[in-house]
């Protein structure tokens, strides 16, 4: 009964966009599930620029990225077994920067101001290693390593010529570049792609970056709903989130890591009925954005962009 009280004043609260950002959402409980999705590419991009499509598969997910005009305007679909919900992003320049809108089947989702634009490639910050090289695996390469723990995973860290960033040691999980690999800390999914897709997904631009970790995350919340939360959510990161405009995505192996709350899956999975709501309504940014103030986290390679549970950086 406490629950539905919460959530009834939630749902009221949420329809004033004064108190959107204010708003105390109670978060459900969830097995300790760290099971990671297959992530298959289907497609890749055409040579002709003016007209690009990618299709990329995450679990049962189908998610195309669709440039209709480039740099300026993208299509993504977000497809299921009986849903699809499309997002479209339009960037135009001004003299503060890039106005950024986003659109969920054809409503506006919201508007923002941002430094760069979120439709261009992503400018990668790449270090010159050479994983066949006979020093991969000499013991004096191995001995510059230093390994931590961070919550509750042994992590790895050495000069970036090794270790481009800090993340899960695989020697000690045993961890393939050419697998997908997640594990559930205390507070965090810490989350492997594997070098084939994320080669490939570094390059679509923070706007297809953010629209493949929604349905990752959709999907994984196991909610009937899983696609339009995970639109909704990407939509959300590439509205709000402050983007760098050069990031190290790639470990030393070519795979992408990241990273994303449990409190906020959690809370994804019980309250998605909510984010179809107020998707179709107009309200979904302000409710996915007051839930993800309270509970969220994302980090991406070496830059943790947003952390509401203290779990710090490795």
């Amino acid at each position: 009964m406490k629950t539905k009280i919460f959530s009834l004043i939630t749902i009221l609260a949420l329809m004033l966009p004064f108190f959107a950002e204010a708003v105390s959402i109670s978060i459900a409980t969830q097995p300790d599930n760290g099971t990671s999705r297959s992530i298959i590419l289907n497609g890749t991009p055409t040579d002709d620029t003016n007209s690009q499509e990618t299709i990329l598969q995450i679990g049962d997910i189908t998610l195309t990225i669709d440039v209709k005009e480039t740099a300026r305007r993208i299509l993504i679909t977000f497809k299921g077994e009986d849903t699809t919900t499309t997002e479209e992003i339009i960037v135009t320049p001004s003299s503060n920067g890039y106005v950024t809108s986003i659109y969920i089947d054809g409503k506006l989702l919201g508007t923002s101001i941002k430094d760069v634009n979120i439709l261009e490639p992503v400018q990668l910050t790449t270090v010159s290693f050479n994983t066949e090289s006979s020093e991969s695996n000499s013991q004096s390469f191995h001995a510059s390593y230093t390994y931590k723990w961070w919550d509750s995973i042994r992590y790895v860290t050495g000069p970036t010529y090794q270790i481009k960033y800090p993340h899960p040691d695989r020697d000690y999980y045993s961890i393939a570049p050419w697998n997908d690999w997640e594990r559930t800390g205390s507070k965090l999914f810490h989350t492997q792609y594997n070098d084939a897709y994320s080669g490939f997904i570094a390059g679509v631009g923070w706007a297809g970056l953010f629209a493949a970790f929604g349905a990752y995350i959709g999907l994984r919340t196991k909610n009937t709903y899983a696609v339009v939360i995970g639109a909704v959510l990407g939509a959300v990161f590439g509205l709000y989130l402050q983007i760098v405009a050069e990031a190290v995505l790639l470990d030393e192996e070519g795979c992408l890591w990241w990273w994303s709350s449990r409190a906020m899956d959690n809370w994804l999975a019980a309250n998605g009925w909510w984010i179809w709501f107020f998707s179709i309504t107009g309200n979904a940014n302000a409710f996915v954005w007051a839930a993800f103030v309270l509970y969220g986290y994302l980090r991406i390679g070496d830059t943790t962009f947003y952390d509401a549970v203290n779990a710090g950086s490795p």
